[in-house]
C-alpha cells in the first residue's frame, strides 16, 4: 500500500511539473513588442463597457465613471491631447510605466 501511495504522489507531482513547464513554454512563444517588454491588451470588456458612446476611446467622463485609474492619469495617458484616451495611448502609457519600474529596480 505504501508503495502505491508513493507512486501516486510521484505521478501527481510529475503532472504538476509538466503542466507548469507547458505554461512556461507557451508564454515564451508569445510575441513580444520590439523593445521586449510584454504589454497586456486593453482591458477588453471593461474598456468597452466604459466607452459608453462606442467610439473606441474614453473621454474624461467615461473614464471617471468606468475606469477611475485611467481617470486619475488621464492627462498623462492622453498624449495627443485630444480629450480621449485610445487603446493605443493606454498601451503606450502602461509600457512606459513598466519600463521605468524595471529600470528603477536594477
Amino acid at each position: 500500500m505504501r508503495n502505491f501511495q508513493n507512486t501516486a504522489a510521484k505521478r501527481a507531482a510529475l503532472l504538476i511539473v509538466i503542466g507548469a513547464l507547458s505554461m512556461a513554454v507557451y508564454a515564451w512563444g508569445a510575441p513580444l513588442p520590439a523593445d521586449g517588454v510584454a504589454v497586456r491588451p486593453c482591458p477588453g470588456e471593461r474598456f468597452r463597457q466604459a466607452d459608453s458612446d462606442g467610439d473606441g476611446a474614453l473621454n474624461k467622463d467615461e473614464a471617471l465613471r468606468g475606469m477611475p485609474r485611467i481617470a486619475r492619469n488621464f492627462e498623462a495617458i492622453d498624449t495627443d491631447h485630444s480629450g480621449r484616451v485610445s487603446c493605443d495611448e493606454l498601451r503606450a502609457f502602461i509600457q512606459a510605466r513598466r519600463k521605468v519600474l524595471c529600470e528603477g529596480s536594477k
